[in-house]
């Protein structure tokens, strides 16, 4: 009787173990992340629909926000350097039977801010901060 106690012990104290070590090495600390927010405008007016997304320039690894109808969107991002996009809302397309999305059309974020070949709008993040941008033609 004694060989299996031991044995029932052993397996105890082996789960025991792995549960310990699993909870050690699960609570880790997370990757430190910033809260940016801010507001997009164009011609002195809040972009009240669509999506800013943060690109970093060496990963490429990207973080959205949906802006809100005051223009203003707020994201949490690791430090590092971005491109920041500014695109519409996606809408079904009209006339097609397998419909797909497209950007909504609007007038209000020029094409250069849809994409991040074509971005001019950066910013470097260090710290929690408040980036504003207004875009232009």
């Amino acid at each position: 009787m004694k060989t299996s106690t031991n044995s029932i012990f052993s397996v105890i104290a082996g789960i025991v173990l792995c549960c310990a070590l699993g909870l050690w090495l699960g609570c880790s600390p997370g990757e430190t992340t910033y809260e940016i927010g801010g507001t997009v405008k164009f011609a002195g007016q809040p972009v009240s629909e669509g999506t800013v997304t943060f690109e970093e320039t060496a990963t490429r690894n990207t973080v959205q926000a949906q802006l809100g109808a005051d223009g203003r969107y707020s994201l949490r991002v690791p430090p590092g350097t971005y491109r920041v996009m500014v695109e519409p809302p996606l809408v079904a397309e009209t006339g097609v039977s397998d419909a797909g999305m497209t950007y909504k059309k609007v007038d209000n974020i020029p094409n250069k801010f849809r994409s991040s070949q074509s971005t001019t709008l950066t910013a470097k993040v260090d710290s929690a901060a408040t980036l504003d941008f207004e875009l232009k033609n």
